[in-house]
């Protein structure tokens, strides 16, 4: 065979080969995007406003091609496409869900004119840890609260220890209580007082403690409002107390025991 015509041969298969390589090499090449930041966990308030921006995805393709971005999972947050930027869509309730996990997702685009199967899509998670707010008041368990009570029961009786008192916050100040006299009986605040059994950041146990003499003659029912204080919210509940009657008195004659009676009257003669 003429040289020329082998080096075309030649030059025609290596030709060949290059074009079949080519389309090899350019799959094996298309590596998947990257994110650019740790997406560690995220802090957010839990009375933060709809709209806020919660942080900005970045990333990249390595062959150069534009990548978009989105959320998988997630009724709270969205991401824009374009920019990455993750916006809270909803409001937050931490004592719903004290965080929020979802994934976020990079796309790099094979073709420019839209997406494609070609397309490498990458997702990671995400979470965002919610923050406490003191946005509840206190709650008053186990109502409504009532007791009897003796007549003649000592000062410093416990007459009633089941008060119970929740705050689903975890923050802010610790749980008092306070007695509020009402119109029926505006001395029941000092006839009765609030101690403390137990006290924890979000739960307060109490009793009702007798902390003067009572009187069943003078009055019959006590009634007086307990309020629970956070620092900032505040919650009441209403307390009966029924005096119960003792026999703590003897029995008292009236009028005169005094009669004259004749030393002939009968048996069963009428004397007085």
């Amino acid at each position: 065979m003429p040289r020329h015509k082998l080096l075309h041969t030649a030059y025609q298969l290596f030709a060949f080969a290059l074009i079949s390589i080519v389309p090899l090499i350019s799959s094996e090449t298309n590596r998947p995007p990257v994110f650019t930041q740790v997406l560690n966990n995220i802090v957010l308030e839990e009375n933060a406003a709809v709209g806020t921006v919660v942080a900005q995805l970045q990333g990249y393709d390595p062959e150069g091609s534009n990548v978009t971005f989105g959320a998988i999972g997630s009724e709270h947050f969205e991401v824009d496409p374009i920019t990455g930027v993750i916006k809270l869509i909803k409001p937050l309730d931490r004592e719903e869900k004290d965080s929020l996990l979802f994934y976020v997702t990079i796309r790099d685009r094979v073709n420019p004119d839209g997406e494609s199967e070609q397309d490498n899509i990458v997702q990671v998670p995400i979470t965002i840890i919610v923050l406490d707010e003191n946005d509840n008041p206190p709650e008053f368990q186990n109502t409504p609260y009532e007791t009897d009570v003796n007549e003649d029961a000592a000062i410093g009786t416990t007459i009633f220890n089941q008060i119970l008192v929740t705050d689903r916050d975890t923050i802010g100040e610790s749980l008092d209580l306070k007695c509020l006299p009402q119109e029926q009986s505006p001395e029941a605040c000092n006839k009765f007082r609030l101690e403390p059994l137990s006290r924890e950041p979000t739960v307060l146990k109490a009793a009702v403690v007798l902390n003067d003499t009572l009187n069943y003659n003078q009055r019959m029912i006590y009634h007086f409002q307990i309020e629970a204080t956070d620092g900032v919210h505040k919650s009441q509940t209403n307390f009966e107390v029924r005096v119960k009657d003792v026999q703590d008195k003897p029995p008292v004659f009236q009028g005169s025991l005094s009669a004259v009676i004749d030393e002939d009257s009968p048996i069963g003669t009428l004397v007085l």
